[in-house]
């Protein structure tokens, strides 16, 4: 899918489900930049997809593994950052540098490897983190995915 078309797609579905969460105080669409923001009485989100998205300034830099990583997609509140990478590097291997954050002062609440998707649970500070790891394959490559929740608390 053309990432206009998906970045229209999901300011338009957020704002409708953003729709019982405070009154809409507009929806600003810059598909060209791959950009959605949206206001409501209880705060703002940003959202940035697309092939030039970089990571937010205030997101830790050692929640980041792997080699040749790329920013998919952010959003951003007062309240918290979900980013989303891909790396080129193997699930197995991603899985286990982020299982070390405790030696960055990350405390981990859960750890689980099914094999075919990752999850881990991180505190530190005021924040806590939920980074899930699996892969994607296409004709080109195989890439490890990377999601991750960050909630300021």
């Amino acid at each position: 899918m053309n990432n206009k078309y998906l970045i229209i797609a999901i300011g338009i579905a957020t704002s409708l489900v953003l729709g019982g969460c405070g009154t809409n105080k507009g929806v600003t669409l810059n598909p060209d930049k791959g950009q959605v923001t949206i206001k409501t009485d209880e705060g703002e989100v940003k959202y940035n997809g697309g092939n030039n998205v970089k990571m937010p300034e205030s997101f830790p830099k050692e929640l980041m593994a792997g080699e040749n990583t790329k920013v998919i997609m952010t959003a951003t509140t007062d309240k918290g950052i979900t980013l989303a990478y891909s790396t080129t590097s193997k699930k197995e291997d991603v899985f286990s540098k982020l299982s070390e954050l405790s030696k960055n002062g990350w405390k981990k609440e859960v750890e689980l490897n099914t094999g075919d998707g990752m999850m881990l649970s991180f505190s530190k500070e005021k924040m806590k983190c939920l980074i899930t790891i699996g892969e994607e394959t296409s004709d080109k490559e195989k890439l490890t995915q990377v999601s991750i929740v960050l909630d300021k608390e």
